[in-house]
């Protein structure tokens, strides 16, 4: 495979990405309608509980909503209580009450949520801001880390192992020296000091290669997306697969070539397990959804077809109309006008640069965002 202009490629990905991360509105919306539920279930749940976000918010890689699926932030309802003292139906229903209870009094206020029921969650439907939000009812593994947990599952007699807050643990350390590096660009673009520059405004290469990954899948799950794989896995084998590499293309290349290479076969099953918990498998669908692991393996295989029929374009217009047809034309359109518009701009003032990760060096306009501690922060 010829190497494409890797700045060009490398920008018009990382624009992509940028077209569908949320804007401020839509991230002040989301931290306001999280914390305020967190505050709800601390002051009115029994046995001081803890609440704190998992997935991809406290990963980095949401995005904006697209086609007709909206965001979602997966919150943690942790009951500090013993596991004998609770089934898992009991600890589902006490959680339905109260986030019954919080629509009732809360809901007028902020926007009529619906409250559906999901296998191991409780989910917040808010019908005029395209965004859901899933609480799950867990309770401390005392058999695991420290901050390991149960998950209550309606369709399993076994409590169900996992980890979010080690998997972020996990997730920002495979990033390494990048997280560093694209704070520091950051703060210069911001005219700020690094450690003034919150962790949850930093996008790395990796980062930005599972929200492309995530956005690749919607694209090609789009007529079924009842077996798209989840986002986890995704993440996970992503994060298996990444090798530390600081530009885009580069990232979104390898990690795609390397995707398969963390999944295991464990006495016969299908494993994928959680970095931060042996015990969970977030492959677990493939061994009882007859059909869904060929769904992925089609999709790998597209995946693949796709990054290497990107050595053939030249130009910004021709890039866009390849990358386009894999990633959806609406972005990728989108963020070719920007690209252009960059180049030219610098062009213009004789002043073209291209950043270590491929980026146009002409800086942007970032409108700050209020504090929440997403990250741990």
């Amino acid at each position: 495979m010829s190497e494409p202009d890797a700045p060009i490629i490398s920008s018009l990905l990382e624009a992509t990405v940028d077209t569908l991360d949320l804007t401020p509105e839509q991230f002040e919306r989301a931290v306001a309608l999280y914390e305020d539920l967190g505050e709800w279930l601390v002051e009115y749940g029994i046995g001081d509980p803890d609440v704190y976000p998992q997935g991809s918010f406290r990963l980095g890689t949401v995005l904006r909503p697209n086609r007709d699926s909206g965001f979602d932030i997966d919150l943690v309802f942790l009951r500090p209580i013993a596991k004998t003292s609770v089934t898992q139906a009991e600890l589902r229903a006490q959680a339905k009450e109260l986030l019954d209870a919080y629509i009732a009094e809360r809901g007028d206020l902020n926007g009529s949520p619906e409250l559906e029921e999901k296998g191991r969650c409780w989910t917040l439907v808010y019908p005029d801001d395209a965004f859901h939000m899933d609480v799950v009812p867990v309770i401390p593994d005392d058999d695991g880390a420290p901050e390991a947990v149960l998950l209550s599952d309606r369709d399993l007699r076994e409590w169900q192992h996992s980890n979010p807050i080690g998997y972020a643990d996990w997730f920002w350390n495979v990033m390494g020296d990048t997280v560093a590096v694209a704070r520091a660009r950051l703060g210069e673009a911001l005219a700020r000091e690094v450690e003034d520059v919150p962790r949850w405004l930093v996008r790395t290469p990796l980062q930005r290669a599972v929200q492309l990954l995530k956005l690749h899948r919607d694209e090609f799950f789009a007529d079924n997306p009842g077996e798209k794989p989840p986002s986890i896995l995704i993440t996970t084998l992503a994060g298996r697969a990444y090798g530390g590499d600081f530009d885009v293309y580069e990232t979104y290349r390898k990690v795609a070539a390397g995707l398969t290479g963390a999944i295991e076969i464990r006495d016969g099953e299908w494993w994928v397990p959680n970095p931060a918990h042996e015990e969970e498998n977030f492959a677990d669908k493939w061994n009882t959804h007859e059909g869904r692991k060929a769904h992925f393996d089609a999709w790998v295989t597209q995946l693949l077809a796709d990054v290497e029929s990107w050595d053939r374009p030249d130009g910004i217009d021709a890039f866009a109309d390849v990358v386009g047809q894999s990633l959806g034309e609406g972005p990728v359109r989108a963020a070719a006008a920007t690209v252009a518009q960059r180049f030219a701009a610098a062009a213009a003032a004789s002043s073209l640069s291209v950043t270590e990760s491929g980026r146009v060096g002409t800086g942007s306009a970032i409108r700050p965002v209020r504090r929440h501690d997403f990250y741990g922060e």
